[in-house]
């Protein structure tokens, strides 16, 4: 199983998070 996939995937998930709460804490 590519578990690195898996590592990418929520390294991605939590800067995309990260950018959404810079955004909300911009409003």
């Amino acid at each position: 199983m590519p578990d690195v996939v898996y590592v990418l995937l929520t390294v991605a998930l939590f800067g995309v998070l990260g950018l959404v709460v810079r955004a909300v804490e911009r409003l």
